[in-house]
């Protein structure tokens, strides 16, 4: 391992054919540097999107919610995308050290310092809609499918971002990670002790069946307590297992509610049954036919048992079905983001910018021949084209008005990306800031918040349509999850495909894009497709023979491959979808 002193107050580190995943020492380092993590987890990783950070030692804690903004409790006089400009270095970071340059890290693809966390569709509080019921209000809806009033039962703020004192990157290519600590938090000589230890272990015990010695240097005595962030954590402390659901404030949710049956497990119940579902897809429909918008994304939330590791149901879920925007999100209350996501938000290195939305869905075939057809059916759909095209439209709107006119590009209309249990219609919408600035991408991400292609269009006529037939509030649910890096650089994912858990529950989102050719019954389907891996990763698990651990279930494999009978067919891009 090679260290060095470069960037203001971090300290670097690199390890090189270590043959560890971040996902062997995750748990461990998180709870020895205060229990949060967020984990950015590039498990299916793309040329523009191949590395995963593990982020730790989390403080200057921005929580956000109706209430307004704070920083580690302390309420902000400005609003929370102005908090968030603030906390950021808005100048551009110093160079690298040489031996990470020549272990394949470039400052361009390495997140050295910045924010991390989420931002919840109650954000669109600062952005475009003014609703009067986007997270915790009134959920009383009049369109005629027995609605439910409530309460939010999540005790999750609506965003949460975090200052990471401990970073470590993996390189999916090369395999390398690399570690940077800052120097002002933590107390550097035992947190990097700390981190070569669990590597080694994590590396001894991945190679104890051919009984080699870890090629790591070794460690000495530890003062774990040394290596705690020196700011007070104070969202930092996990809710241990046994909690009980009282203790988590809310849970207004209706045990005894209609449910899916027999499309969901037993003990998950949704919003809506398939009926009134569909009835919620006719109203948006005569929206539409009013003129009131071309396209609204209809969704809903799916509530199941509380789940005492949410860790290892991610470990599942990111083997059933690997996605680029997989992440994992916990923090205090016992609230944990497992999120499984195919779909781009926001990218932008040195202020070039692309987002990526996605509109249509097919399910993969039984076997080569069928999974073409379907591949070929999607790509040719007029319905789903279509769709693509308005929100197209719609995300080069909110680009072109902090972004250089003549760079708006879109370079191909509509692909076929394939994912291990759909495909999905994608395109990609590119501009050029007038220079890369903190300040431009976080107005940037204010103008585009939320997507295009979890609202509809046009996008504040699409919320207002979405505030009024959804029966409860989205949470962190299409929202977005990723990183705002010291200089201006960011990588955000939509949060779909994502399950969060608190001391009381899960809850999933899910549902489509609606227009006015929309089918009820096949958008129902296509909504219950969508949510099955997800669902099955938080499952009770059977036992391997030898009563080692978990095993991943048939059904498992099934909703994770959707081509059993020839596993071994080529995928294309990363897919996405709600």
């Amino acid at each position: 391992m090679a260290t060095g002193d470069s960037m203001e107050s971090r300290v670097f580190g690199v390890f090189e054919n270590t043959g560890v995943e971040l996902t062997d020492v995750a748990r461990s380092l998180a709870d020895s540097f205060g229990g949060a993590m967020v984990f950015l987890d590039a498990v299916q990783s793309t040329p523009s999107h191949r590395f995963s950070y593990l982020c730790l030692a989390l403080h200057g804690i921005i929580r956000y919610g109706i209430g307004g903004c704070g920083v580690d409790g302390v309420a902000q006089a400005t609003d929370f995308f102005a908090t968030l400009e603030r906390r950021v270095v808005s100048r551009p970071s110093t160079d690298l050290p040489a031996f990470l340059k020549d272990a394949g890290f470039a400052k361009a693809s390495l997140l050295t310092g910045g924010l991390v966390g989420f931002m919840g569709y109650g954000v669109c509080r600062e952005t475009v809609a003014k609703s009067r019921r986007l997270s915790r209000g009134d959920r009383s809806n009049t369109h005629g499918s027995g609605g439910r009033d409530g309460v939010s039962d999540s005790v999750a703020p609506d965003a949460w971002m975090a200052r990471p004192a401990v970073i470590l990157c993996k390189d999916s290519v090369t395999g390398n990670i690399a570690l940077s600590l800052d120097a002002q938090v933590c107390a550097i000589p035992d947190a990097m002790t700390l981190v070569m230890t669990t590597l080694r272990n994590a590396y001894t015990r991945r190679d104890s069946s051919r009984h080699r010695a870890s090629s790591l240097p070794a460690a000495g005595g530890l003062d774990r307590d040394a290596c705690m962030p020196r700011e007070a954590n104070r969202d930092g402390g996990r809710v241990p297992p046994g909690r009980p659901a009282s203790a988590c404030r809310g849970c207004a949710q209706q045990r005894g509610a209609d449910s899916l049956e027999p499309d969901l497990p037993e003990g998950w119940h949704a919003d809506m049954t398939r009926d009134e579902y569909c009835r919620a897809v006719e109203y948006v429909k005569a929206q539409e036919r009013e003129g009131n918008a071309y396209v609204v994304n209809l969704t809903q939330r799916i509530h199941g048992p509380r789940c005492d590791d949410p860790w290892r149901a991610y470990l599942r879920l990111r083997t059933i079905t690997p996605a680029p925007y997989s992440a994992y999100l916990e923090y205090g209350n016992g609230v944990a983001l497992c999120c499984s996501s195919m779909e781009r938000f926001l990218m932008i290195r040195d202020g070039k910018a692309v987002t990526s939305p996605i509109k249509g869905t097919s399910a993969r075939g039984e076997n080569p021949e069928s999974d073409a057809a379907s591949r070929d059916a999607l790509m040719h759909s007029a319905k789903d084209r279509a769709e693509l095209l308005m929100v197209v439209d719609l995300e080069r709107n909110d680009m072109s008005r902090l972004c250089l006119p003549e760079s708006i590009t879109v370079p191909a209309l509509a692909r076929v990306e394939t994912y291990s249990t759909l495909h999905q219609l994608v395109c990609d919408v590119m501009g050029t800031l007038a220079g890369p600035t903190v300040a431009g991408a976080v107005r940037l991400l204010r103008d585009m918040f939320p997507g295009g292609s979890v609202t509809g269009a046009p996008k504040e006529s699409a919320m207002r349509i979405i505030d009024h037939v959804e029966r409860s509030p989205r949470g962190a649910y299409t929202g977005c999850l990723g990183y705002l890096a010291d200089g201006g650089d960011a990588d955000f994912g939509i949060v779909i495909r994502t399950m969060e858990c608190d001391a009381c529950e899960c809850r999933l989102g899910v549902g489509g894009g609606i227009t006015h050719e929309s089918d009820p019954r096949s958008e129902y389907d296509e909504m219950v497709l969508k949510s099955r891996a997800v669902i099955e990763a938080f499952l009770p698990r059977r036992r391997t023979p030898d009563g080692a651990g978990d095993a991943v279930s048939d059904a498992a494999r099934r909703a994770g491959t959707g081509l059993e009978k020839h596993k071994g067919g080529e995928t294309h891009g990363s897919g996405r979808g709600e």
